[in-house]
């Protein structure tokens, strides 16, 4: 499987996560009982289906392999790809790198993002 994935955050949920460090998920996380989590290449396709349009969304770079086999499974979702879903909450201050960006309009492809900064913890 991959060893970088990825998670978007809103601005919201970015500001609630970084009161406590910890990630419980969004909305939709919370309703389908794990966090979801993208490879570089689903990300184009998540972005558009997801945040079309949005702005100030933070991009969290995680290893893979910072996470156990009993909470992260790789399980098939849109179009029977496999894509890691994280069975707990996660610390933002792991990630390998963060950055800020806006998604384009859906169908596009392209990122425009911010320098990546790294997150420190509290």
């Amino acid at each position: 499987m991959q060893s970088i994935i990825f998670k978007i955050l809103r601005r919201h949920e970015w500001e609630q996560a970084e009161k406590t460090s910890s990630y419980l998920g969004s909305a939709d996380d919370e309703r389908d009982g794990f966090v979801h989590f993208s490879t570089f290449s689903q990300l184009p396709s998540t972005t558009s289906k997801y945040f079309s349009g949005e702005a100030d969304l933070k991009l969290l770079a995680y290893d893979a392999d910072s996470f156990s086999e009993k909470t992260l499974k790789w399980e098939a979702s849109r179009s029977g790809m496999l894509f890691p879903h994280l069975y707990s909450s996660f610390d933002i201050a792991t990630a390998k790198n963060v950055w800020t960006f806006k998604a384009l309009q859906e169908g596009s492809t392209d990122f425009s993002f911010t320098q990546p900064s790294r997150v420190e913890p509290k």
